[in-house]
């Protein structure tokens, strides 16, 4: 199996089938989802109450360009229930808020969702997990995927602090793990920024066949990386808690 294959909520709850996180899992859900474009963010600066008098960013969530070619996968099917029966423009925490009954407050994700779809591929021991506290272990077969896919990411995470990583660096990581780019350790906003003001003269005068799907895909990642609800708080765990005043998501 190739990282490919899987998105990188299967791949994290491979790596760390135990001490992996609900919120997380979901996380990472949702960022395949924007990096497939099945759905897209829009961000839009505007004034939240008719009395203030500072803008706020509102980040919303529609369907994306390609969501008619979504390949159904039960562990994110949730996010694109509220989309089915016509397109909406939702913003992402109302978004959430909709999807966390789903899965058990979002408590219950890695037993409902994921577990499920993990049968199939035969990994985990089904007698020996415990649903009930989200702990499940790995047979013989998951074991050995676990240590392929750690090799193959530590791999490339290694190669994005190389000396001279660069523009066609990134493009190459993207085609050989897709998505799963965003488990890596060292790809972070920091080093999109870094990229960011060079790929687009890279990917003009590249040779490098679907070069423009690259492009889009790019800014893609530079949108999700450097917006600040991604970076600077958990998306699931910030309904409980305050939100920055310079961003407004109720």
């Amino acid at each position: 199996m190739i990282l490919q294959e899987l998105t990188p909520a299967q791949t994290h709850m491979i790596l760390n089938p135990i001490k992996s996180k609900n919120t997380d899992l979901l996380k990472f859900a949702l960022f395949d989802l924007f990096f497939k474009e099945i759905l897209m963010l829009e961000q839009e600066w505007k004034l939240p109450h008719p009395k203030s008098w500072q803008e706020s960013l509102f980040i919303y969530v529609s369907r994306g360009k390609k969501y008619d070619e979504y390949i159904y996968n039960i562990h994110q099917n949730i996010f694109l229930e509220p989309f089915k029966l016509e397109n909406r423009r939702i913003q992402l925490r109302k978004l959430i808020k909709e999807i966390l009954p789903l899965c058990g407050n979002g408590q219950g994700y890695k037993a409902i969702q994921l577990n499920e779809e993990f049968k199939l591929l035969d990994i985990f021991h089904q007698t020996l997990s415990f649903k009930d506290f989200n702990i499940f272990f790995l047979n013989s077969k998951g074991r050995k995927l676990k240590s392929e896919l750690k090799l193959s990411l530590n791999y490339y995470n290694q190669q994005l602090i190389s000396p001279d990583f660069n523009e066609k660096g990134i493009y190459e990581i993207l085609k050989d793990i897709g998505s799963n780019i965003f488990l890596l350790n060292n790809f972070n906003a920091e080093l999109i920024e870094k990229l960011n003001s060079n790929f687009s003269t890279f990917i003009k005068g590249s040779t490098i066949k679907d070069s423009s799907e690259y492009t889009i895909v790019f800014e893609i990642l530079y949108e999700v990386m450097t917006l600040p609800i991604f970076t600077n708080m958990n998306i699931i765990d910030s309904f409980t808690g305050s939100f920055d005043s310079g961003f407004y998501y109720e």
